[in-house]
């Protein structure tokens, strides 16, 4: 079976979806460790906007 080359559509879901996996164990982290969920929920944010725009950039220069 050959490789398949990953659509824009497909690279944004696989970035959705694992960022919000990976944020929510990070807001997990910082609230176990804080007890401060505004401080947790601001990470989160900032962290799902960031490394969202990364990843998805990543995605498609590894397509092409």
């Amino acid at each position: 079976m050959g490789m398949t080359i990953d659509s824009k559509k497909r690279s944004l879901l696989k970035t959705l979806s694992w960022r919000i996996l990976a944020t929510s164990i990070g807001v997990g982290l910082i609230y176990f460790y804080t007890e401060s969920i505004e401080f947790g929920l601001t990470f989160g944010l900032a962290d799902i906007i960031i490394k969202s725009v990364a990843y998805y950039a990543h995605e498609r220069i590894w397509t092409h």
